[in-house]
């Protein structure tokens, strides 16, 4: 789940009325995204039942959206948070979702547009807008919301409710949806990366960074960008470290504190390489950077782990690049279109 979306669910916690039963439909909890992912303290004092197509944490039950074992007009509030674009058939699972709330309930669906490919464990769908409209066409009502440019917008949100629901929640959540500030991730296409590579390396001299790996610590830093590297605002940083006693990891630019992150991704393939035990394959993190306030930079990233004892020591460097704290993504959720039938 990204965090944008995580604010926009709670957003809609907050302002429309979610009749119990809660039913999520795609609650399996990735590895990593646990604490992002778990949505039921959004909803305290009332019945919620996470469901996916396979066991694991989230996962209260087995189901299978298209054809739904709960009985007709059962379910209060359907949640799908980022899951059509995994579902096989999307037209056949709403009409699942209809078929099974009642006529106070309510269904609220997110979906990407612009956004890699990201299996778990298949990634069939993109959306737009008009096509989440279409969705919900056989619902009493039906709002749409976008995030991101209008012509490709990243996130695509629906709320969609049954003939006795009450709409003015709906239209106060269109309001308050402007006010979203958590920060989008970027997506850059392959040339638009090559171009920044290319500036990066006329703009920011390519002196030789060493790389320093202490004794009995394994290091990498993986970057965006390579050989240099470039962040904005909204982008994703991942790496990975082993080392003994790591509490947490930090990434700097020189004295500037630009993240803070726990050692808690999987990366199976980088530890066996490595020989390592399966209880040290959590050595990785994968995290949105929020460099709010931080401004435009250019040099190095320094990766340094921190122990138990809070003593840090540098573990690798990137190669120059640059920092854009100044470039400002789309993060707020625009209504695209409200029907009412």
């Amino acid at each position: 789940m990204r965090p944008h979306l995580r604010e926009f669910l709670e957003l809609c916690a907050e302002t429309l009325e979610c009749p119990e039963p809660i039913v999520e439909i795609g609650a399996f909890q990735v590895p990593g995204q646990e604490a992002i992912a778990e949505l039921r303290p959004l909803f305290p004092g009332k019945r919620y039942l996470g469901c996916d197509m396979r066991t694991g944490r989230g996962v209260d039950r087995i189901e299978d959206v298209h054809a739904l074992s709960f009985e007709t007009g059962s379910v209060g509030t359907f949640i799908l948070a980022d899951t059509l674009e995994h579902v096989a058939d999307p037209i056949r699972a709403i009409a699942e979702i209809h078929r099974c709330l009642n006529d106070h309930g309510v269904a609220i669906y997110t979906s990407t547009m612009h956004f890699p490919i990201h299996g778990y464990p298949n990634d069939y769908w993109r959306f737009t807008p008009e096509a989440f409209r279409s969705l919900g066409a056989e619902f009493s009502s039906v709002a749409i919301f976008y995030s991101g440019a209008p012509e490709f917008p990243h996130t695509v949100c629906g709320v969609a409710a049954k003939s006795q629901y009450d709409r003015e929640p709906i239209r106060a959540l269109a309001e308050r949806s402007k006010d979203i500030r958590t920060t989008a991730p970027l997506i850059v296409e392959p040339n638009a990366a090559q171009i920044i590579h290319r500036l990066v390396s006329r703009i920011v001299p390519l002196e030789k960074v060493p790389l320093e790996i202490p004794a009995k610590t394994t290091a990498g830093f993986q970057n965006p960008a390579h050989p240099g590297w470039f962040l904005v605002t909204g982008q994703w940083i991942e790496g990975w470290a082993v080392a003994q006693n790591v509490r947490e990891v930090e990434i700097v630019a020189g004295d500037i504190l630009i993240h803070r992150t726990q050692l808690n991704r999987p990366q199976p393939e980088i530890a066996a390489q490595l020989g390592l035990s399966a209880c040290d394959a959590l050595i990785g993190f994968r995290d949105q950077v929020d460099l709010t306030g931080v401004g435009d930079r250019s040099g190095i990233l320094q990766m340094l782990v921190v122990d138990h004892q809070n003593r840090r020591r540098t573990v690798c460097s990137s190669a120059p690049g640059l920092l854009l704290g100044s470039i400002k993504l789309p993060t707020q959720f625009v209504m695209h279109s409200f029907d009412e039938r």
